[in-house]
């Protein structure tokens, strides 16, 4: 499969966005690009959303976050 996301939510306060194992084998270039549609859609839904979490899809843990003074960030 090609799928880069697994899953969009929101569960809570911030859009969370669960990445496939593609999404970890692109460029950080990509990888920074795929994000940022994501964000722009939320943001322009509903400003409260900053702030999009990124989850590994395999262990369900959050590895990184995207907004945009900070860009993409990986823990």
């Amino acid at each position: 499969e090609s799928r880069i996301f697994d899953k969009i939510d929101i569960p809570g306060t911030y859009p969370r966005v669960y990445v496939s194992n593609n999404f970890k084998n692109l460029s950080f270039s990509d990888k920074s690009t795929f994000i940022h549609i994501v964000y722009s859609y939320y943001y322009t839904v509903n400003s409260k959303y900053d702030f999009i979490v990124i989850i590994d899809s395999l262990t369900d843990e959050d590895i990184g976050g995207y907004d945009l003074t900070y860009g993409l960030q990986f823990f």
